[in-house]
């Protein structure tokens, strides 16, 4: 009765059905020249549209859920485009590099990351962490990989607050809704837009309640 009771409590977090992507091997040479596969909680990045605008990702770019990083990295070229496209200027603060602009988040466009073949959609709220005085703080980072055969987007806790994560590490997948966020509507229903769903392919309570908990306190490994 616990566990069928946790498994409802988990369903709660999340809007709709879990979708699933599978885990995407990374090749990795090591300092010898060996390729071997290195396995994180890795997808494959395709683009990021924003105002009408496709921003490509580059060639092998792999997206990595990471519950230890607090924001979005991108690599400093797309960020580059990013800043373009949203016509506001790079600034220094304390020797480290900030996006600050003045902005109204309701009036931001929507910013969609295709990562595994499914449209990730961030409201403007959803992608800037306001100041007290107004001005927003793009919560998007540049990230330069160590990696010359690779490029690597970091999607971090900004990415888990608005999808709800599933790290099945048994089918090597992993698995997206969008996040409920605590939110109920008046008629007892989870307040969530329509436009943040996505594409639901299968969820069961089993599948929730075994691999939900991970999805707090895990986000990489290596095989």
């Amino acid at each position: 009765m616990e566990a069928n009771y946790f498994s409802d409590l988990l369903t709660l977090l999340f809007y709709g059905n879990i979708t699933y992507v599978p885990v995407s091997p990374i090749p990795m040479a090591d300092e010898e020249g060996y390729i071997s596969k290195a396995y994180f909680w890795s997808i494959p990045a395709s683009s990021i549209s924003l105002s009408n605008n496709q921003i490509t990702a580059p060639s092998s770019t792999y997206a990595i859920i990471d519950s230890g990083t607090t924001y979005i990295m991108v690599d400093p070229t797309t960020l580059s485009n990013i800043v373009k496209i949203l016509g506001v200027q790079q600034q220094s603060r304390g020797g480290d590099e900030w996006i600050e602009f003045t902005c109204t988040p309701s009036t931001l466009p929507d910013l969609t990351f295709v990562l595994g073949g499914q449209q990730f959609v961030f409201h403007g709220k959803d992608y800037i962490v306001q100041e007290e005085n107004g001005d927003c703080i793009l919560a998007i980072r540049s990230y330069a990989s160590t990696s010359s055969q690779q490029t690597f987007w970091i999607m971090g806790d900004l990415f888990l607050q608005k999808y709800y994560t599933v790290f099945d590490l048994g089918n090597k997948q992993l698995g997206f809704a969008v996040a409920a966020d605590g939110l109920i509507a008046g008629n007892g229903t989870i307040a969530v837009s329509a436009a943040d769903a996505l594409p639901s392919t299968k969820s069961d309570a089993s599948t929730v309640y075994k691999w939900g908990v991970l999805s707090f306190v895990v986000a990489l490994f290596i095989l």
